[in-house]
């Protein structure tokens, strides 16, 4: 297997700095962890939605690019974003497994070679997996000079260890968290039955709900909210819960589960932040820290990163737990990406949630950051994800594109507003779905921008947005 990883800058001994070559292979990340375990229409739901999360890949890593995705794009919509980036960008759509027969990995390294300006690609990743490697390896076999770090230890990934809702109680035994840090009331069990019963102690301990992670899930599906009604509930119909529980979440029967207290979190993007950072041979480097805001308190909707994003106190004590967490997993043999996801509770205390051992979908953030304001330190990113409308006025992307014409990204000034993603109403949808990134000098200017295209468009404004007003 291929020697190389998706996370680091350019090779020193190639003069020119690499293409990015983008693979932004999210329903590869998943597919035998989750959708083996889904019906339909459960399963296509969530490969359509891995579908458009991988479309915004296009913004993963700077210089020029091919991104390898299987989403459909917009031809004006690429043009407009080489436009206010000022780089080349071409989009060859692929299987969303990688699985490309001899005659199409042919054509796709022709065309890379044509692309490739002399100084090879650097690839970028939603995560390594061996049918990425795999494809990498095909490509190098075709001629196309694709880079590796020299890293011997880049290809390790402790997937099941780390990448997990137990790998972060199972690190916290190997890390010793900052004075004042604790993870939520909470067990790792081993079966449904347990986990069961460790929410029933937990809710007669006061919490109000229980959230039943499952290891393996992801992006929502394995996950189960048990309330503290059930415990007025007899023996019969609380038998009846851990009997349905798998049907309503398939994942909690094949893998261990958390049982943890749910934590309340305010309205403010604060309330539920991330740090994000890259573990070497050499050593933790800090990418970035950000204000992650919810849909109804439970999905991603969107992240606001960069100067100001962050109350300054709840900045530090986060890169003190990310850095805490990345040495031990560092200890263990990991290298890569290494995300950690909190939560501010009501009383204002820093609660870690969980780890990931990869990108996550906050990561095009920090490489917009990096790509448009470079390495000073300052500038602010803020995104909204897969917004949806039913507005017949905005059937497609130039009629977007249109209503934000007054704040459409003005280059010379990194201030104004992009679509990133945009995904037609069909016959089959009527929903249009749009992603959007605002760019300014600081994190309330850009949240303020995305609130106003938002507004503009008619789309109703995240509470987290709105607290920044």
């Amino acid at each position: 297997m291929p020697c190389w990883t998706t996370e680091r800058g350019c090779d020193p001994s190639v003069g020119a700095a690499p293409q990015t070559l983008s693979i932004p292979n999210l329903s590869d990340s998943y597919t035998e962890r989750i959708t083996q375990f889904l019906g339909e229409p459960s399963r296509r739901n969530w490969l359509a939605g891995c579908a458009r999360s991988s479309a915004l890949g296009l913004f993963w890593g700077i210089g020029d690019r091919v991104v390898l995705c299987p989403a459909r794009w917009i031809e004006p919509l690429v043009a407009d974003l080489e436009l206010a980036l000022g780089q080349r960008i071409a989009v060859h759509r692929i299987p969303e497994d990688l699985a490309l027969a001899g005659d199409e990995l042919d054509q796709l390294a022709r065309r890379l070679r044509e692309f490739d300006s002399g100084s090879g690609f650097q690839v970028t990743s939603w995560s390594a997996t061996p049918r990425l490697n795999r494809l990498v390896s095909a490509l190098r076999d075709r001629g196309v000079t694709i880079l590796g770090d020299g890293c011997p230890g880049s290809s390790h990934w402790s997937g099941e260890y780390l990448n997990s809702k137990t790998g972060l109680r199972h690190l916290v035994q190997q890390a010793r968290l900052p004075s004042g840090l604790r993870l939520p009331p909470g067990v790792v069990c081993t079966h449904l039955e347990q986990a069961y019963e460790a929410a029933v102690s937990l809710l007669r301990a006061g919490h109000a709900r229980v959230l039943l992670k499952a290891d393996r899930g992801a992006g929502g599906f394995g996950q189960l909210l048990v309330h503290a009604g059930v415990l007025g509930w007899n023996l019969r119909k609380r038998d009846a819960l851990a009997r349905v529980a798998p049907t309503l979440a398939p994942l909690l029967a094949t893998s261990p589960i958390v049982a943890e207290a749910w934590i309340e979190h305010g309205p403010e993007s604060y309330a539920t932040p991330s740090v994000m950072l890259r573990l070497g041979d050499q050593g933790v480097e800090l990418i970035g820290t950000a204000a992650t805001f919810m849909e109804l308190g439970t999905a991603h909707a969107g992240a606001v990163v960069g100067t100001g994003a962050l109350p300054a106190p709840l900045n530090g004590a986060l890169i003190e737990l990310g850095h805490a967490l990345a040495e031990a997993a560092q200890a263990l043999g990991y290298r890569g990406p290494f995300g950690v996801d909190a939560v501010v509770n009501p009383d204002g205390e820093l609660l870690p949630l969980e780890i990931n051992a990869r990108r996550t979908m906050v990561s095009h953030c920090y490489d917009l950051l990096r790509g448009v304001f470079g390495g000073t330190g300052a500038g602010a990113v803020a995104s909204c994800e897969f917004i949806r409308s039913r507005d017949t006025e905005l059937s497609s992307y130039e009629s977007v594109r249109a209503k934000l014409k007054e704040l459409w990204l003005r280059p010379e000034s990194c201030c104004g507003v992009l679509i990133s993603h945009l995904q037609p109403a069909s016959e089959h949808d009527e929903m249009i779905r749009v992603s959007l990134v605002a760019f300014d000098n600081n994190a309330a200017d850009a949240a303020g921008l995305l609130r106003q295209a938002l507004q503009i468009l008619g789309i109703a404004v995240p509470l987290a947005l709105e607290e920044r007003a």
